[in-house]
């Protein structure tokens, strides 16, 4: 009888007896408290409760002593783990042999070759050779589940190698993992572990997946490794290879420059992540330079509103900030002195607003003017008035409903956004800014700002987020109100 050889992880679902063995190094084990407490419980029904959710206990259990102070737990007919370090040879044909102590024919073995053991030299061998002795040689089946992918992040150079020889395409997917990864991808990704695998397939002719141009760049940034492979690749400069965002994956100048020059942009897509950004974070003021010589906009903004200014101060990157500020002619400020600027800003934006608005709605009658805002997105502000008109409506509509609520949702308002501004936070935190919002609007009230517009008796002011409720919104605004006049304040109706 003869040893069976399957690609993919080993199932330990289904009935009948037959005996599952891992062999396994995997840190993630080694160090997970299911190890540890292997050292200090006697029975598998402790340790086989923290593996289960379920709590299942299956059957007769024995804990045998190994070498090196490996222990090894025996669920008798049904199931084997083994997730203990491994310590050498001498300590894995132990344990076997100790396993085949306890089963007879017409018992079944599934053992998991590849699943988490860095095999050190010839310890394979070693282990064929005590499953040829103990189990096929006494008429127990044996099949053998090779895991591709865990092989190549375990560095595992023979296992890969003997999975070649066996006839594994190398260049395909990888089909019985959920997402048919590449196995050159997944070597690339870890080098530190599995370069010289990477090595062996790029001298094997393995083929380039389109993606490996990105996935090495990634790995040169993370990891300063896989150079020659990244030179490789842009000697050959495939126009494949090119991604419309491939010099978001590098910060080295000398890779930015080669991807300029074989036609990459600097620019990125409108509403993305740009390589500008990425140079923010993680790179340096020559690279920035560079990509700004060649297109890029410092006032880019990404998906939510964050421009590369944004990206530089989430890494507390100040000389990122300081350059990105020069090419924006932005002063750099105190923290301070920022909260004031932006005060100053919006209470002088929205004046103007608020009085152009009036002059051209003389004949309506409002009930509420809002500042929108989107205060973790880059700082937007729409400017917003409520005709009274759709108070009335509101309430008709809906009686159940609070009239608070329902009439300050700024979203349905006939006028919202009637102006629209964007301010550059430069570092302030979203509820600072709501905060300063509410300092600028409580200015206006005390000016009589709204003096140009028709307005209601009860007719009131608020800042609100995007998303936020209007009861959240208003206890700020009165927090800020009592803060700003002292506790008489008073809201703008109370006050006439």
């Amino acid at each position: 009888m003869d040893m069976q050889f399957e690609l993919g992880d080993v199932e330990p679902k289904g009935g009948g007896e037959r005996l599952i063995i891992h062999i396994s190094s995997d840190h993630s084990c080694y160090d997970s408290d299911v190890a540890k407490k292997l050292h200090r419980w006697s029975t598998f029904t402790e340790v086989f409760e923290a593996w289960n959710d379920e709590g299942q206990q299956l059957g007769e259990v024995k804990i045998i002593e190994l070498e090196a102070g490996l222990r090894l737990a025996i669920l008798i007919g049904q199931e084997y783990e083994w997730p203990h370090y491994v310590g050498d040879s001498a300590a894995i044909t132990e344990g076997l042999a100790a396993i085949a102590k306890q089963v007879e024919a017409p018992v079944t073995v599934h053992i998991s070759r590849f699943g988490g053991l860095h095999h050190p030299e010839g310890v394979w061998q070693t282990i064929a050779t005590e499953l040829e002795r103990s189990f096929v040689a006494c008429g127990v089946s044996v099949t053998v589940y090779d895991n591709y992918l865990r092989a190549i992040g375990d560095g595992d150079l023979d296992a890969v190698k003997s999975l070649v020889e066996r006839g594994i395409d190398p260049s395909a997917p990888v089909t019985h993992t959920d997402y048919g990864q590449l196995p050159l991808i997944q070597a690339v990704r870890d080098p530190r572990i599995s370069e010289h695998i990477v090595r062996y397939f790029v001298d094997s002719g393995v083929k380039w997946p389109d993606s490996l141009l990105e996935e090495a760049l990634v790995a040169h940034r993370m990891y300063g490794k896989l150079d020659g492979l990244v030179d490789s690749l842009l000697d050959a400069g495939e126009e494949r290879m090119l991604s419309a965002d491939v010099l978001n994956y590098t910060a080295h100048i000398p890779y930015a420059k080669r991807l300029i020059e074989l036609g990459a942009s600097a620019v990125g897509a409108p509403g993305s992540t740009t390589p500008l950004h990425l140079a923010a974070r993680f790179g340096k003021v020559p690279l920035m330079q560079l990509l700004i010589d060649h297109g890029a906009s410092a006032a880019v903004k990404d998906g939510c509103g964050q421009t590369p200014i944004d990206y530089a101060q989430s890494r507390q990157n100040k000389r990122n900030v300081v350059f990105l500020k020069e090419q924006l002619g932005i002063p750099n400020r105190t923290k301070k002195e920022t909260e004031a600027y932006l005060e100053g800003q919006l209470l002088e934006d929205a004046r103007s607003a608020v009085a152009t608005f009036g002059a051209e709605h003389q004949d309506e009658v409002f009930y509420g003017f809002v500042f929108d805002c989107n205060a973790d997105e880059g700082g937007g502000v729409l400017f917003c008035f409520a005709p009274a008109a759709e108070a009335d409506a509101s309430e008709a509509s809906a009686p159940a409903k609070d009239p608070k609520e329902l009439c300050w949702q700024p979203g349905d308002w006939k006028y919202q956004g009637f102006e629209e501004r964007e301010y550059y936070l430069d570092g302030t935190k979203p509820a600072k800014f709501l905060e300063i919002a509410c300092r600028a609007l409580v200015r206006m009230e005390q000016e009589d700002a709204f003096a140009c517009v028709r307005r209601t008796f009860t007719f009131d002011t608020l800042v609100i987020d995007h998303d936020e409720q209007p009861s959240q919104a208003r206890r700020r605004m009165n927090r800020v109100r009592k803060k700003v006049l002292g506790a008489s304040a008073k809201s703008p109706r109370k006050a006439r």
